[in-house]
């Protein structure tokens, strides 16, 4: 998953199936799969891999991040209303920064302004202290177009104050 956080890409698709292919039955292997494949723009086929790990571990602990992993998928699919579900249904686990910006941007792309407001507060008061860092890590697409997507999700739905992305890497992402 590191690989694919710092952006490199292809990098990051490898070690997830390398993991998978050394314990097909690693629930989280499929996590990092699911992940690598959203943010090399393979929305997709990046939701299978989030439903199988969590067949293979239905009392994980990490749940939630299977549940916005799917939704974050669905977003960028265009399914709003399937990623407000998933968002909802992960935010049901663990309340998370990441959840609710997920959350955020489905119902700013559905006009959902009115139940963007609370959002807006729980966010501010699970403010990670490096939010760009944040921002860089949970958000490095392959393809810039879609963390503009994202950014205008959130954008529409009233969050005027989106960090600019930065680069966790050097050189051209792998």
């Amino acid at each position: 998953m590191t690989s694919t956080m710092i952006g490199l890409h292809r990098q990051g698709l490898a070690h997830a199936q390398r993991c998978i292919d050394l314990s097909p039955n690693f629930a989280l292997a499929f996590l990092a799969l699911g992940l690598a494949r959203i943010f090399n723009g393979n929305f997709d086929d990046a939701v299978d891999p989030f439903l199988r790990g969590m067949r293979l571990s239905p009392n994980e602990p990490l749940t939630f991040e299977f549940l916005n992993g799917i939704g974050l998928a669905q977003y960028h699919m265009g399914n709003f209303e399937e990623a407000r579900h998933y968002a909802e249904n992960g935010l049901a686990k663990r309340r998370t920064y990441g959840g609710l910006r997920i959350l955020a941007a489905a119902l700013g792309q559905l006009g959902q302004l009115e139940d963007c407001a609370p959002i807006r507060v729980e966010m501010e008061a699970l403010r990670p202290l490096d939010v760009a860092g944040q921002w860089a890590a949970s958000t490095n697409y392959a393809n810039p177009a879609h963390r503009a997507h994202l950014v205008e999700g959130l954008r529409k739905g009233g969050f005027v104050e989106v960090p600019e992305p930065i680069s966790l890497q050097g050189g051209a992402g792998g």
